[in-house]
């Protein structure tokens, strides 16, 4: 576990990993296996390209290393009769020379090369850790997204029950004269209403979860039940713990897979630079050894041989210049890399500052609802509540549920947000993080199922109070 240096960001991380720690019910699609699902897809094909780009990168600083290979020469001069036409017997060859040339690598510039490889090839493993980190942010935001669709749609469904039972007892009580057709009328619009809710919602469920299944790879998620205790987990922290919104420091920085990969970049650019400029030296184009015999020789010839170039016409200027601008480009897109991090952080730490504090807002208006429901409950014990009293306080109940349901997926997502800006998503031991996006979030789950199960208990009480 690596700590950040803000509080919050090492209580995501940890709360994070302790979430992803415990597995999925059986048959449910659980948030590790979909973030897998979605790296394994590669959808936008950006971390395949990635790697096959840093492999790319490490064979061509071997080519560009690479010691040449040498050549031997061998030369026969037979001995040859002019005026015969034949070869005198026991004379085959008046001149025998062999020879052996190789052209070595100028001193350094191999390791230089080697060195470059090396460090671009790293530079495309980050951006590949990047991508990666991306899919998982996309497949968090769809994940919490269809959780939070499904469970609108449920909630849209119970209210739909909610104003048929209404409209029901109603007629009954038109029947028999205990109520006005005007009450009635407008219940059973109240009904069309929430019918009409509760499809636009299934719709957007049914959405919702088509992308997750395109973002995994449209393999069995579309039709597999997604974790919902995952939703209401780990989502109260405290705003003031979140980072002050200011320019983070280097230490921030870190995390971040592709300022990293932009940093190897730029120090293989120099590497580049350094190689270029050690092959410019004036250095042997080969060296030859020889070795002649034959008839007219006495004793034999041992020949050393090496060669200068001469750097009349070019001197290497031009590889030179483009390993400069190569170096130079590295450092400007290092530059848009730090400053483009920084501006996502802090607006990321913003965004879900905003989004814990809208939902600690929702969290207390749950207590009050919470101690409503209690005197509404006496009220219906002792029959001195009205229905229509009893039957707004249900449906203002259903509301507000609404409202804490888009508070909830707005601090998920804010929290992927921030995570994705830290880098935490390209890491392989931190994924899950976004869903712990504070200290508490046990209650919500349960809160919310209980509230649930009032506001129908107070929709059967509302129409019966009559």
């Amino acid at each position: 576990m690596r700590l950040a240096p803000w509080p919050l960001l090492s209580l995501v991380l940890l709360l994070g990993e302790a979430v992803a720690a415990e597995p999925a019910p059986p048959g449910v699609l659980g948030l590790e296996e979909a973030i897998a699902l979605g790296r394994q897809a590669d959808l936008s094909g950006e971390i395949g390209q990635a790697r096959a780009e840093g492999a790319e990168r490490r064979a061509a600083a071997q080519v560009e290393g690479r010691w040449k290979n040498p050549e031997l020469r061998l030369r026969l001069t037979p001995l040859w009769d002019t005026a015969s036409g034949t070869l005198p017997r026991g004379h085959l060859l008046d001149d025998t020379r062999v020879s052996l040339r190789f052209s070595p690598p100028v001193p350094g510039a191999r390791q230089r090369w080697l060195q470059t490889g090396e460090l671009q090839g790293e530079a495309a493993d980050r951006q590949a850790d990047w991508a990666a980190g991306e899919a998982a942010a996309l497949v968090k935001s769809c994940y919490f997204t269809a959780l939070a669709a499904e469970v609108r749609a449920q909630l849209e469904i119970e209210e739909l029950d909610l104003w048929r039972r209404a409209v029901g007892r109603l007629r009954k009580q038109v029947a028999q004269g205990q109520a006005t057709g005007l009450e009635l009328a407008l219940a059973e619009l109240q009904e069309r209403e929430a019918a009409a809710t509760a499809r636009r919602h299934a719709g957007e469920a049914r959405v919702s979860r088509s992308q997750l299944a395109a973002a995994t790879g449209l393999g069995s998620t579309a039709t597999r039940p997604l974790d919902e205790a995952l939703f209401w987990a780990a989502c109260g922290a405290r705003a003031d713990l979140l980072p002050p919104v200011e320019l983070p420091d280097d230490q921030v920085l870190a995390g971040r897979a592709d300022v990293a990969g932009r940093r190897r970049a730029v120090a293989g650019a120099e590497a580049e630079v350094a190689a270029v400029a050690r092959e410019r030296w004036l250095w042997p184009s080969f060296f030859e050894v020889a070795y002649q015999t034959g008839e007219d020789r006495d004793p034999d010839e041992l020949r050393l041989r090496l060669a200068l170039p001469l750097p009349l016409f070019d001197r290497g200027q031009g590889d030179a210049a483009r390993a400069e601008a190569r170096l130079a480009t590295s450092r400007a897109e290092l530059r848009s890399a730090v400053g483009q991090a920084r501006a996502e952080i802090v607006e990321a730490a913003a965004a879900l500052r905003a989004a814990l504090e809208e939902l600690q807002e929702f969290q207390q208006a749950d207590r009050i609802a919470s101690r409503s429901q209690e005197l509404a409950a006496q009220m219906r014990a002792t029959s001195q509540a009205e229905e229509p009293l009893l039957l707004s306080l249900a449906t203002q109940e259903i509301r507000l549920r609404q409202d804490r349901i888009r508070a909830q997926l707005a601090c998920h997502l804010a929290a992927v947000e921030l995570e994705r800006a830290l880098g935490a998503a390209g890491a392989a031991g931190a994924a899950g993080a976004a869903e712990a996006a504070g200290a508490a979030g046990a209650a919500g789950a349960a809160g919310a199922a209980g509230a649930a199960g009032a506001a129908e208990e107070g929709a059967a009480g509302a129409t019966g109070a009559r």
